[in-house]
């Protein structure tokens, strides 16, 4: 019976198992899929956890560095103050003792001259007497209280634009020296000679000077030698004394340039300071043909960037004198371009760092100067503050005190 049943019904029997063998494979092959895309979605929360780990390490590094530059500006801040109070103590002192001189016995007036000039004064009928000597070291003690006084006016007029240290800084490098198999688009085999600051120029915006090194400065300098530590050395300490620095692709070579150096050379960082960089504003605040240094200068009318090609580099290399004098004439000339290309830019810059930061009186925040026109109002969130724009640089600015505070009301319906 069984075997007749199963010959009449061979076909059905066998299309059963091959259906239960698809669904069997087809099973498996579902838990395969399933576990697979399990461990890719344990793979992919792996990689998020570890984005979200460098993400929170880079937050903290930043937040560390901000609070690093806000504590050298609030020390900083808080040392020009010091300095500021010491200088209005002894001018208050100075004045008290100036006006008790007046009520104070002659006697008391003879011995403190006396003791001044180191020589006897005498207490007559007809007034105080002195001889020659002594006649010529109180003269000599007279002439030198201008100069005190000046110097005083010179220090308060520093503290007071201590945030004016504002360096325009350009330089250059040699070239890393390597080998290839060709010329165009190609791999480098072999380094022989990384890159190193060949010259640096430099100058304190308010200043005529132009402060400027080449390699062949220092002692111990050979033809073909890349050796720039001292070089680099006096670099940074400019950098140290900066609170701006301005450079044409500043943010983007120059400064990062340096630092790659100052690393080399195991250098730690100079103090913080703020990067002006005149391409990067030239081309957030206008459309020109092209934010080269050569070509701004050119359409501004500034004149033109000295011009040079790779046989100065080569010259140079090879220990040339004139060419390291014409490199530096180079570097020097690009400065003076760079210091009309910032003033002519500075009204525009909308990012420029704020010289005000320690002044209490109304300034421009751009070029620092009192010369400032009131012009109407200007309204933000926390209220309305006087708008003015400043009569030198021609930049806008607010006062930090508000005219008035926004009122907020929160409106509710019944």
């Amino acid at each position: 019976m069984i075997s007749e049943y199963i010959a009449k019904h061979e076909r059905l029997i066998i299309a059963v198992g091959i259906l239960g063998l698809v669904l069997y494979i087809g099973t498996r092959w579902i838990d395969y899929r399933a576990k697979e895309a399990e461990l890719v979605n344990n793979k992919a929360q792996a990689v998020a956890a570890q984005q979200a780990q460098i993400v929170s390490a880079l937050t903290s590094q930043l937040q560390q560095a901000q609070q690093n530059s806000n504590a050298v500006v609030t020390q900083t801040s808080m040392q020009v103050a010091a300095l500021q109070s010491q200088i209005a103590s002894l001018q208050i002192n100075l004045a008290s003792q100036q006006s008790a001189i007046r009520t104070r016995p002659i006697s008391e007036i003879a011995l403190q001259w006396s003791t001044l000039i180191g020589l006897p004064v005498q207490n007559t009928d007809k007034g105080l007497l002195v001889d020659d000597s002594g006649a010529r070291a109180t003269v000599s003690q007279l002439i030198e209280i201008p100069i005190l006084n000046e110097e005083i006016k010179t220090q308060t007029s520093e503290l007071a634009e201590k945030d004016k240290a504002i360096l325009a800084q350009a330089d250059t490098t040699l070239p890393h020296l390597g080998f290839t198999w060709t010329k165009w688009d190609t791999n480098v085999i072999k380094f022989k000679q990384e890159t190193c600051i060949a010259t640096f120029a430099a100058k304190w915006l308010g200043e005529k000077s132009i402060l400027g090194k080449a390699l062949p400065d220092y002692s111990g300098y050979t033809p073909n030698s890349y050796d720039d530590k001292k070089l680099v050395k006096d670099l940074w300490n400019l950098l140290d004394e900066a609170d701006i620095v301005v450079a044409h692709n500043g943010a983007d070579f120059d400064v990062k340039v340096c630092r790659a150096r100052f690393l080399f050379h195991g250098m730690k960082p100079p103090s913080p300071f703020k990067v002006v960089d005149t391409k990067r504003v030239a081309k957030r605040v206008a459309r020109f043909s092209s934010n080269s240094l050569n070509d701004l200068a050119n359409y501004l009318g500034f004149g033109s960037k000295i011009k040079t090609d790779f046989d100065l580099w080569l010259g140079c290399i090879s220990g040339d004198k004139k060419s390291w004098e014409l490199m530096l004439k180079y570097n020097k000339h690009d400065v003076l371009l760079l210091e009309k290309l910032y003033y002519r830019l500075l009204p525009w810059a909308g990012n420029h760092p704020n010289l005000t930061l320690f002044s209490d009186r109304s300034k421009c925040p751009k070029c620092g100067s009192e010369n400032i026109n009131y012009r109407g109002t200007m309204t933000l969130s926390t209220g309305e503050y006087r708008r003015f724009q400043c009569q030198d640089c021609g930049g806008w600015g607010r006062d930090t005190k508000r005219e008035r505070a926004t009122a907020f009301v929160n409106a509710q319906t019944d």
